[in-house]
């Protein structure tokens, strides 16, 4: 048996201060090896997020037709929200790692609230929502997110 805790990773709106923020303000005192896999757990995030965006740029540049507006899924379709689904469940698990390595608690699974999940095709459109601009907020969300995490990931390498 692991002696590692469940972590909440499911995307939540809240208050709270930033775990990336949190992560980067007590980067100073994780000892270097710490940093180091903080640092290597956060470039497969990246990784994992420059995968959804193109998931979602495709979508952009191939748009699929569906009477069925309801849910992103049906603009994107499921092949594109299946693979969306798999970057997900990586970045929940990369997130776990990163709780236990720098010590922060990540809720979601860039350790960032938003309203938009990256890499959730499934949820109900806003009223007059589009497909395509929830695939634009998304890629908005995504560039925003890892631009702070590659700050991040500069700072814990110092």
């Amino acid at each position: 048996m692991s002696s590692i805790e469940p972590v909440e990773i499911t995307p939540v709106l809240q208050t709270s201060s930033d775990p990336l923020q949190q992560l980067s303000q007590c980067a100073q005192s994780l000892g270097v090896e710490q940093r180091q896999q903080c640092a290597a757990t956060l470039q497969s995030i990246t990784t994992q997020m420059t995968t959804a965006e193109q998931l979602w740029q495709d979508y952009l540049d191939n748009p699929t037709h569906s009477d069925d507006r309801f849910t992103a899924v049906m603009w994107i379709g499921a092949e594109r929200a299946r693979a969306l689904h798999r970057v997900h469940l990586d970045l929940r698990d990369l997130a776990r790692t990163l709780t236990t390595q720098g010590g922060v608690s990540f809720r979601d699974t860039v350790g960032i609230a938003s309203e938009v999940d990256i890499v959730t095709a499934y949820d109900q459109l806003k009223p007059d929502e589009t497909g395509p601009q929830r695939a634009e907020q998304a890629i908005t969300t995504i560039v925003a997110r890892r631009q702070q995490i590659e700050q991040l990931i500069g700072a814990l390498s110092h």
